[in-house]
């Protein structure tokens, strides 16, 4: 039985993570009506700014409060790029969706290039909180505490996003 828990919870906080990195894609299409393939790249600038913010930036790190500077941090610079991009390539491409489609997938590709031949391709640990590496029991099942993260952080996000939609103006 435990073993049937740990396969439910694991599979739930890969679902999880499928979902937040979607929900930006269904998000931006949904209410601006552009297809915008390059959340990847995004993803990636957040990624690699986080790792770099953990080792570089007075303050950030793996304990504590470090580790969500880092995270702010990584965000930031995922958004600004994000805004960038809106402001420079999609924005003149608002009635054009093939163009967006073509846009988005090229810098898509460009940019993840870009960032493997900056800080190379291979796999980098990333400093984070004790208590991310541990495991909880549950109903026997020893879970790790990052797929439980990635489960609440889902939880929190979509609940954000059900209450963005239904009381401000924006809708689907």
């Amino acid at each position: 039985m435990s073993t049937v828990i740990l396969l439910t919870l694991t599979g739930l906080g890969l679902a999880a993570l499928y979902f937040l990195v979607a929900s930006g894609l269904s998000l931006v299409f949904g209410l601006a009506d552009v297809l915008n393939f390059a959340h990847g790249l995004f993803l990636g600038v957040g990624a690699y700014a986080t790792w770099w913010a953990s080792g570089n930036l007075p303050g950030a790190g793996a304990d504590g409060f470090g580790f969500v500077v880092a995270v702010a941090f990584g965000v930031l610079a995922g958004a600004v790029v994000a805004m960038l991009v809106e402001l420079v390539l999609i924005r003149p491409l608002y009635s054009r969706t093939i163009e967006q489609v073509l846009v988005t997938v090229g810098l898509s590709l460009a940019g993840v290039a870009l960032l493997q031949a900056t800080w190379g391709a291979d796999a980098r640990t990333f400093p984070r909180p004790g208590w991310t590496r541990d495991v909880t029991s549950i109903l026997g099942a020893s879970v790790p505490n990052a797929g439980l993260l990635l489960i609440v952080a889902a939880v929190v996000v979509l609940a954000a996003l059900l209450a963005f939609l239904r009381w401000t103006r924006y809708a689907w």
